[in-house]
């Protein structure tokens, strides 16, 4: 059974400089600020070289979670995907086996589209009603602001 969020936003930059900044593992940290339950991204970094598919990344929360998430997919200046792969600490890990992470860019009208999905698996049938709240709720306005502060940073 699974959970999805989705945000969205477009910003007025060329696609290749959206993804080349929405990618770097440092942006996370600056755009990434939580909402509610879900805690901010402090520090974001490539655990073993340059970004790339197989490569992993440690994700530092402000809730003290260290994440570890693999690159899966990686087409600059199209997508770029990822799975939370260990790290999560309870209430998540009762709630949540995993989280594939998808980061879209579409050339629009004066801009860039960024979508941003989430798919998180979770542990139980019995999990939905909590994890739907937390995740279809919480999770994805934690990710709306964080591609409105992406979109601020490129534009301002």
């Amino acid at each position: 059974m699974q959970v999805h969020a989705k945000a969205r936003v477009r910003v007025a930059k060329p696609r290749t400089e959206v993804y080349d900044y929405a990618t770097e593992a440092p942006t996370l940290a600056k755009v990434f600020v939580g909402y509610g339950a879900i805690p901010a991204i402090l520090r974001a970094e490539m655990m073993d070289g340059p970004l790339r598919v197989g490569g992993k990344r440690r994700v530092e929360n402000s809730d003290g979670s260290k994440l570890t998430e693999e690159i899966l997919e990686l087409e600059r200046p199209r997508i770029h995907a990822y799975r939370i792969v260990s790290g999560l600490e309870a209430p998540f890990s009762l709630l949540i086996r995993h989280g594939d992470g998808t980061w879209r860019f579409e050339e629009a009208d004066g801009g860039t589209d960024v979508t941003w999905t989430y798919d998180f698996e979770l542990t139980s049938a019995v999990a939905w009603p909590v994890a739907a709240l937390l995740m279809r709720v919480q999770f994805r306005q934690a990710m709306q602001r964080a591609l409105d502060r992406l979109k601020s940073q490129l534009e301002g």
